[in-house]
């Protein structure tokens, strides 16, 4: 069963869908599901869509919104920052773990790209994740946003705000994920940690992830799938990494 719901934080509603298996149970393993940079909770090619189809399938519920500032969400896009998105993430897993039909044991996290990073850092800051999935996550945030900073062929405006193909990303942006230790608040997470990253990443290159195992050490899994771009673009990347995610949940459950 596929519903939308909504969820209060900070004033602002946040926007979602929820999916519960139909299997006649009374609980179910839940996965919070958190999209990237200018993303939403669908994500390309409708892949979180599939996600969520595919885990009800295995009997496992799953919610995924669109974080404030974006998808149909309240709230502006350049009021958008990593800690806001942080704060979030965890508002929606409290959400998530006080359903009536999740199992309070077996509770997970996913996150793409900038949700990775966001993942990562919220995981080990709430209570009951037993298991992480982080899908080319972006730690090295900060790095990536310096780099587009200093390039010349972004529009900014007088309040400072840069124009990244149509949307507004406020100056307050960088200061803020400069001024988060990543990976230093990553390592604080106990469970295990499935990491899936393309070979051909041009947008988050795939040693973000290699920095992530080092982090993490040997509780991490990394999946590199060869030759896949940033959002696994390909039939057969998406599949794989479908399959390996909820082949993880389950070997968890």
């Amino acid at each position: 069963m596929q519903q939308a719901i909504e969820l209060r934080c900070d004033g602002l509603t946040l926007r979602g869908m929820i999916h519960i298996p139909e299997l006649g149970k009374s609980k179910y393993p839940f996965v919070a599901i958190y999209h990237g940079f200018t993303g939403n909770k669908m994500e390309p090619q409708f892949m979180f869509v599939r996600l969520s189809r595919e885990l009800e399938k295995a009997g496992v519920g799953s919610v995924r919104f669109d974080f404030s500032g974006s998808g149909e969400s309240d709230g502006l896009f350049e009021e958008m920052s990593v800690s806001n998105e942080i704060k979030e993430a965890k508002h929606i897993f409290k959400f998530m773990s006080e359903l009536e039909y999740a199992d309070k044991n077996n509770l997970f996290m996913v996150g793409l790209s900038m949700g990775g990073l966001v993942a990562s850092v919220a995981a080990p800051e709430v209570d009951r994740v037993k298991a992480l999935v982080l899908w080319a996550p972006a730690g090295n945030m900060a790095e990536i946003a310096e780099y587009a900073s200093q390039k010349n062929e972004y529009y900014v405006d007088e309040k400072g705000r840069i124009d990244i193909g149509g949307l507004w990303l406020g100056p307050h942006f960088l200061e803020d994920v400069k001024g988060i230790d990543v990976y230093g608040r990553a390592v604080h997470y106990k469970g295990d940690v499935l990491l899936v990253h393309g070979t051909a990443d041009a947008t988050v290159p795939i040693q973000a992830s290699y920095k992530y195992k080092e982090t993490y050490g040997e509780k991490a899994q990394l999946i590199e799938i060869e030759g896949a771009d940033h959002t696994f673009q390909r039939m057969d990347w998406k599949n794989e990494l479908i399959d390996t995610t909820i082949d993880f949940i389950a070997r968890h459950t």
